[in-house]
């Protein structure tokens, strides 16, 4: 599969060439090892450009080395419209699911992070499936076809705790062979209403108006299956009343204009297979500064994903398209704070004291950055992470190189860290703000604060 530039990468091992007809007796005879190539070319799912395995023995297509540039030339190139005919995956939450050179900040990362690496965003919530299916088999038009998403997680050699998805380093992990079978694979659902395109049909109240068609985790059969075809639709009708309409291309009288959206996915349905480990304790503020074991972290989770679309009659695959590595995550950070000082009695004011001490605890899997400042009652910051004072803890992810292991810190439960000198702030009520902004794609506002009076 090429991108919009007709680059494109294989990958395969020298020993696949080495073999020849007598590999079996032992007899490797070729000298120069390498693949052969010739292509077959097919543009909108119709063959426009063919060569036989001969081309492959050729001057310059015989065993070449690991790059090489071929022009391709045909006049028999079908219509853009045609490419509607044809089943296709092209992106998850405006993210490609096949890398292009052309959109750097738009691709997936080969370890499933998305966009550059110094983004290394994580997909969470219900991200849009961009693609298209089409309503029927252009090998044969008689019958509908159905697609469905499936997903499995990848395990990862060595560290961690040996539970699968786990990612101990940044070594590219090794799929175990199990993942090739689909009983390790799970139906990915449909996450509320996604609208997957509009019918126009005659007798509405405006012809031009569109009626839209959505499709729920109702619209599933039991294995995960969605069909548009014949898909019911109840549209209002001129004068009044509403009358059923079906999704179809035969019907002279309705048209079904795509969206492009496959589905929502319902990715919390995914990560909330494993059950949280947020400890118990994270929401203790006398619990502030301890850090959490490896145990009690949540930890990184890569999955693969499949777009599968099937005739449905002869139950046969027309389509198979494959995400290799996407990273899921639908975890809130753990954040608490606290004073030393007060630590024996919440409503003890910071009397005679010239500097206070913090405890506090961040942690989450895919940290983008933590915070922390002080306002006094008039909302005049006093101390803080970010200049001009910067006398505060704060962390960020490291971007050159990514250092995917960064989750936070923790300033210990012995005397907290610090000192933070008060000498010069004012009588008055205060707040300690702790803030965290994870990378995930869709986040929420994470803080807390505890409050004090200097007396």
């Amino acid at each position: 599969m090429t991108d919009a530039t007709g680059r494109f990468r294989i990958d395969y091992a020298r020993e696949d060439f080495e073999k020849t007809p007598l590999s079996f007796l032992g007899i490797n005879f070729e000298c120069v090892s390498g693949p052969d190539v010739y292509f077959s070319v097919e543009y909108a799912g119709a063959p426009v450009f063919n060569e036989g395995p001969s081309a492959g023995r050729q001057p310059g297509r015989e065993n070449v080395g690991p790059c090489m540039c071929v022009h391709l030339c045909t006049d028999e190139v079908p219509h853009p419209h045609d490419v509607e005919k044809v089943p296709h995956w092209t992106n998850i939450d405006g993210y490609n699911v096949h890398w292009s050179p052309l959109d750097l900040p738009h691709n997936i990362l080969p370890e499933g992070y998305a966009g550059l690496p110094e983004s290394s965003g994580v997909f969470n919530g219900a991200p849009p499936l961009n693609g298209n299916c089409p309503l029927t088999n252009v090998a044969a038009p008689a019958n509908p076809l159905k697609y469905r998403f499936l997903i499995a997680e990848w395990g990862w050699v060595g560290g961690g705790d040996g539970n699968a998805g786990e990612m101990p380093s940044v070594a590219p992990p090794v799929l175990p062979s199990p993942l090739e079978a689909d009983a390790d694979y799970t139906v990915v659902k449909v996450a509320g209403g996604s609208r997957v395109g509009d019918l126009y049909y005659t007798g509405a109240p405006n012809p031009f108006a569109p009626t839209p068609v959505y499709i729920t985790a109702a619209n599933q059969d039991a294995d995960g299956w969605i069909t548009l075809e014949g898909l019911s639709v109840t549209v209002p009708q001129f004068g009044g009343g509403t009358v059923v309409k079906h999704v179809t291309d035969t019907d002279p009288q309705v048209g079904f204009l795509r969206s492009g959206l496959l589905m929502y996915m319902d990715s919390v349905a995914v990560t909330s297979r494993h059950a949280s480990r947020r400890p118990a304790w994270a929401n203790d503020p006398l619990q502030a500064g301890r850090a959490l074991t490896p145990a009690e972290q949540e930890p990184i989770r890569r999955y693969r994903m499949v777009f599968q679309v099937r005739d449905s009659v002869t139950n046969t695959d027309v389509w198979v398209d494959v995400l290799d590595s996407i990273i899921f995550d639908n975890s809130v950070p753990v954040l608490i704070l606290n004073l030393e000082e007060l630590m024996g009695d919440e409503c003890n004011p910071i009397a005679g004291l010239s500097e206070i001490h913090l405890r506090y605890t961040v942690d989450h899997p895919h940290l983008q950055s933590f915070g922390m400042n002080i306002q006094h009652n008039y909302q005049v910051t006093v101390h803080s992470s970010a200049p001009p004072f910067s006398d505060m803890p704060h962390g960020e992810f490291p971007t050159a190189p990514p250092d995917y292991m960064f989750r936070g810190n923790s300033s210990g439960m012995a005397a907290g860290t610090g000192p933070i000198d008060i000498h010069d702030d004012p009588i008055c009520a205060y707040s300690i703000h702790l803030g965290a902004a994870t990378r995930l794609l869709h986040p929420g506002s994470h803080s807390i604060e505890v409050l004090y009076c200097k007396d």
